[in-house]
């Protein structure tokens, strides 16, 4: 609106989209783009985390081995040796000093037990909750990002 000398000028302004002109090819082209990009990122995370899960159960069998061969030598053995320091403090072949220092180091081997066998508990209680996280995600009914998808009827735990 607007006025020239002794005239009211009045204006009008249309526009009309002509989608002839786009027809969406490179929004498409985009987002398959996108498509084949998030699929290629979600292969490349399927198989670190597959590689992570074989890690981690590599870890915790080597770590039960270990636990198993002390639970059927290094125990005993300790106990043996235990009562072999016993013996000769008692028959006088050693001192009170030297029993103290062997006793110390039979407890660091005992306490170094107790830590492996704690490592392996920790080790297989992280394969099942990687396991279960991994045939969740396999299934279809879980994702790291908090979505829920569809049920899995064939868990194995």
């Amino acid at each position: 609106y607007g006025d020239e000398g002794n005239s009211d000028l009045f204006g009008i302004s249309i526009s009309i989209p002509i989608p002839v002109l786009n027809s969406g090819r490179s929004e498409v082209a985009a987002a398959r783009a996108d498509a084949v990009s998030a699929a290629v990122d979600l292969q490349a995370a399927q198989r670190s985390a597959s590689i992570f899960l074989r890690e981690t159960a590599r870890r915790y069998e080597a770590l039960r081995s270990s636990q198993v061969l002390w639970l059927k030598s290094g125990e005993n053995a300790v106990t043996q040796q235990a009562d072999v320091l016993q013996r000769r403090l008692d028959g006088g072949d050693i001192g009170v000093v030297e029993y103290l220092v062997q006793l110390q180091q039979l407890y660091d081997a005992q306490e170094s037990s107790i830590e492996l066998q704690g490592q392996a508990w920790v080790a297989w209680l992280f394969e099942i909750a990687l396991q279960l996280v991994y045939e969740m995600q396999q299934c279809g009914s879980f994702s790291l990002l908090g979505e829920q998808r569809g049920t899995c009827l064939a868990l194995k735990v």
